[in-house]
């Protein structure tokens, strides 16, 4: 290939690298890339991209939904950042309920007015 002095071409051989004829002799440099903004970004081609998010080991699209390793919370993939927020509770019906996985929990029932342990045997009431 051909070029006149100043021009500059990718390297044929590695498109992260620019290179210049610079009076009769080629030298290449590293493609300069651009800082990007968000926390999760995607490597695409040579400079990171916010144009999808790389987490935790996996890659998703923008506005993809991510199940948590935890599944506590549930992710969203906004614009090269993740953004998780808790998955709703649903109410408790004890007294005193204790913390589960993610949400409290009753470890008593309360049927009719009357408190039973967790798994107790009752007749019903009626």
């Amino acid at each position: 290939m051909l070029l006149i002095d100043g021009e500059t071409v990718p390297d044929p051989n590695d498109n992260c690298q620019i290179c210049k004829c610079d009076v009769g002799s080629v030298k290449c440099h590293s493609v300069s890339c651009p800082a990007v903004s968000c926390t999760n970004p995607i490597q695409d081609g040579c400079c990171p991209s916010c144009a999808g998010c790389d987490y935790r080991g996996n890659r998703y699209k923008n506005y993809t939904v991510i199940d948590d390793a935890d599944r506590c919370r549930t992710c969203v993939c906004q614009s090269g950042n993740v953004k998780c927020v808790a998955n709703p509770c649903p109410p408790v019906t004890c007294e005193h309920p204790h913390f589960g996985q993610c949400c409290d929990e009753c470890t008593n029932c309360l049927y009719k007015g009357v408190l039973y342990r967790d798994g107790q045997k009752f007749p019903d009431p009626n």
